[in-house]
């Protein structure tokens, strides 16, 4: 944190912070940028900038599509779909801290990747048919899209919902009346530190056991290598 403009008084000058910039203001090439102190939220000690940087809009959208869509409570199983990737990662490491029973589907490679994020049951989605290894469960967390979309309302219990961020701006279409569909992209509104945002981040900091995502920093990290030897500013993470 450089300085605060008039009004700000949540942080102070020389603050690690993070945050998610506002749509289509990223601006997260430049070396500072101004932004509403709401969106902005304290740097975890133990984490890097990078991890930081890797973190913010994931993580956000993990937060948002668990607990705010599906509003995923302890005792309940959660199916999420694609659990090697980002967002999926950190959904993972939510529905844990809440308390719920996680399954997700990943290629078998990524499957001691999965289970140390803190998944129950891992599928292989090139060897098996989820829809006939998972049945009765509370919520679908979608990150996949497509068929697999389609084919997870079968997998849900009457009264249960299914959360998708991979279908567009709307909610995909249920072919059952006794279940709920969402789309959970479109509920990414500006709140990072409104509610619970940041408090979630802060107590999964808090577990000896959370992980920033490997491949996410590992992306910033080589990105910002491919552009200084192309001689272009790389931005600070």
């Amino acid at each position: 944190m450089a300085a605060l403009g008039k009004g700000a008084s949540d942080f102070k000058p020389g603050d690690a912070v993070f945050g998610v910039c506002v749509v289509p203001a990223e601006s997260a090439y430049a070396e500072k940028i101004a932004l509403n102190q709401e969106i902005v939220a304290r740097k975890p000690e133990r984490f890097s900038h990078v991890e930081c940087a890797a973190a913010g809009l994931a993580a956000l959208t993990a937060l948002i599509s668990v607990e705010d869509t599906l509003q995923l409570k302890a005792g309940e199983t959660v199916l999420i779909h694609g659990g090697a990737g980002g967002v999926a990662g950190f959904g993972i490491q939510l529905a844990k801290h809440l308390g719920a029973r996680v399954i997700s589907t990943a290629s078998a490679s990524n499957h001691d990747y999965v289970r140390g994020l803190g998944a129950d049951v891992v599928i292989d989605y090139r060897a098996q048919d989820f829809t006939r290894a998972v049945s009765n469960c509370d919520a679908v967390f979608d990150t996949v899209g497509g068929d697999v979309t389609a084919r997870s309302f079968a997998v849900l219990r009457p009264g249960g919902r299914l959360a998708s961020i991979a279908g567009g701006a709307q909610a995909p279409a249920s072919p059952r009346a006794d279940v709920a569909s969402h789309d959970a992209a479109a509920a990414r509104i500006v709140r990072w530190r409104n509610g619970f945002s940041e408090r979630r981040f802060q107590e999964l900091d808090a577990q000896p056991q959370a992980r920033p995502l490997t491949e996410l920093q590992s992306g910033y990290v080589k990105a910002a290598r491919a552009l200084r030897e192309a001689g272009l500013p790389s931005g600070h993470p």
